[in-house]
């Protein structure tokens, strides 16, 4: 199925077009794909809806803190690798991480980051600063492409979500036009964004940290001066 004819059948679906009397084209088709590719952007905003996880690796530059990974939307997971072997990196979120005092300027092995959107993606903090070249990588949801009209879907999206985004564009058609959607129809959409969630949850779990020791979280200056980061 190309993009022109989902579109076609979200009008059908919508009852916008008659699929017996009228053939979708022109200027119904342009409204349609344009429709289409805002509901792919406005699920960019928080990624619920994407049921697809993707990988991306950037090279760190020496003593740079700020990277930008383009369409990057939900970090799950960051590590960087030292050749063959690969370290885990801490999630600070932001009061944390610009709000606790340290040194700036210190460059050793990267071992906490901190995630934020950005226009067209996320930029990524790494402290303490990248003492080399490292890889970096990153685990997490990214924006789904934009479509152009003759585009053929399967290649990049499975048939359930053309079938979601068939009810989803429905929907709006029927906004669009001040019709009112099937409640049935809208019972079926419904279902689908339901197991949607329910396929690449988000992992919501959380390392418990013990209140009943003295040791320290954080890091000292024995780490810069002497371990350059590593730690037994």
């Amino acid at each position: 199925m190309i993009t022109d004819e989902l579109i076609s059948n979200a009008y059908y679906l919508s009852n916008v077009v008659s699929r017996d009397e009228e053939t979708v084209a022109g200027s119904q088709l342009a409204d349609g794909l344009r429709m289409l590719n805002d509901i792919l952007s406005e699920k960019s905003m928080s990624g619920r809806h994407i049921p697809y996880y993707g990988h991306s690796t950037l090279n760190t530059v020496p003593g740079q803190e700020e990277y930008d990974v383009q369409n990057l939307i939900v970090t799950d997971a960051v590590t960087f690798n030292i050749g063959e072997v690969r370290y885990s990196m801490r999630r600070r979120h932001r009061k944390s991480y610009f709000g606790s005092p340290r040194v700036d300027n210190i460059e050793s092995l990267p071992y906490s980051y901190h995630a934020e959107r950005i226009l067209g993606g996320t930029r990524l903090y790494l402290y303490f600063l990248p003492s080399d070249v490292y890889q970096v990588n990153i685990t997490g949801k990214f924006a789904l492409t934009e479509l152009a009209a003759d585009d053929e879907l399967s290649d990049t999206l499975d048939n359930y979500y053309v079938s979601y985004l068939t009810y989803k564009l429905a929907s709006r058609l029927s906004e669009f036009y001040d019709l009112t959607f099937n409640p049935q129809k809208r019972q079926t959409l419904l279902e689908l964004e339901d197991q949607l969630n329910d396929i690449s949850p988000q992992d919501l779990s959380v390392k418990k940290l013990s209140t009943l020791t003295n040791k320290a979280t954080g890091y000292n200056w024995a780490d810069v001066n002497i371990g350059r980061g590593w730690r037994p």
